[in-house]
Parts: C-alpha cells; sequence; structure tokens
C-alpha cells in the first residue's frame, strides 16, 4: 500500500467517522426539538391549568361574599318590614335607599332572583317545602317562601316554594 492510498483510506475512514457523528448529532438534535415541543405543550397545559384553578377560587370566594350580601339584603327587608308603619318616614326612607343600593351591588355583580310564583315547579331552581291543593295544574308555585338567586345564570340558592296539586284529583 503505498502512502496515498493509506492517506486515501484514512480519509476515508474519516469521512465515515464524520458522517457517522453527524447523523448522531443529527438524532440528538430531533430527539432534544421533539422534547421540547413536548415541555412546552406540558407548560402551556400548566398555565391554563392553574388559570382555571385560580378562576375556580375566585369564583367560590365571590359566591362566598354574594351569599354574605344577600343575607343582608334580606336583614334590610325585613327590618323594612317592622319598622314601616312604627318609624318616621325619613328612617324608613333610609332603609329603603340602603336595599336599593344592594340590589344595584348584586345585579352589577351577575346576581338575579329566581322567577318562582305562577311558574312551573323546577327542581333545578326550586325546593318545594310545602304541598298545597288549589284550583292552579299540578306543580305550579302559588307561594314563595324565600327567595332563590342566580349568579351569573348558576344557582346558588333555590327558591323555598309551595306548589299545588289540583283539588279532587
Amino acid at each position: 500500500m503505498t502512502t496515498d492510498n493509506a492517506t486515501h483510506l484514512g480519509s476515508e475512514r474519516s469521512n465515515e467517522d464524520l458522517l457517522k457523528k453527524i447523523e448522531e448529532l443529527k438524532k440528538q438534535n430531533e430527539e432534544l426539538s421533539t422534547r421540547l415541543l413536548y415541555l412546552r405543550a406540558e407548560y402551556e397545559n400548566l398555565l391554563k391549568r392553574t388559570e382555571k384553578e385560580i378562576s375556580e377560587i375566585k369564583n367560590v370566594a365571590n359566591e362566598r361574599t354574594v351569599k354574605k350580601v344577600i343575607e343582608l339584603k334580606e336583614t334590610v327587608e325585613h327590618a323594612i318590614q317592622m319598622v314601616k308603619e312604627k318609624a318616621d318616614a325619613s328612617v324608613l326612607k333610609g332603609f329603603e335607599l340602603i336595599s336599593a343600593k344592594i340590589d344595584e351591588i348584586l345585579k352589577s355583580e351577575g346576581v338575579a332572583e329566581v322567577e318562582s310564583v305562577g311558574k312551573k315547579f323546577d327542581p333545578y331552581y326550586h325546593e318545594v317545602v310545602q304541598v298545597v291543593e288549589s284550583d292552579e295544574p299540578d306543580g305550579t308555585i302559588i307561594e314563595e317562601v324565600r327567595k332563590g338567586y342566580t349568579l351569573n345564570g348558576r344557582v346558588i340558592r333555590p327558591s323555598m316554594v309551595k306548589v299545588s296539586k289540583k283539588r279532587g284529583g
């Protein structure tokens, strides 16, 4: 073997080694790129999950606060009924202003009263406390014992109602 042949063989072997190394590096690059894509997707899913959990926590906290404001509203309404005939007109007016402000706050937070009297009983919105014989069709709400409320369309407290049962049926 001549020196030229030996150099040529060495050069071929060197080229083969370089090509193998390049292929290995390409494969590593592809694996790392794929891993990076998976990690990015996992990170984005974690962000979405965290945002959803934070939103749920805010909703629960908001619902708790809204329920307390509803209790306050009912207390003020009860006070209005108590002082309606006995108190000075300005005291009554003060309570009515407070009640109106509470209603305004609840409405701005997405709270609405559940419609009841005259409606057909719906177990999602109403809770039966008594069945009363009447001339109304079965299942018609004839009296509301306690108001129900929704928050952004979701029931947070069902109405307590009296429901009709057709007489003679």
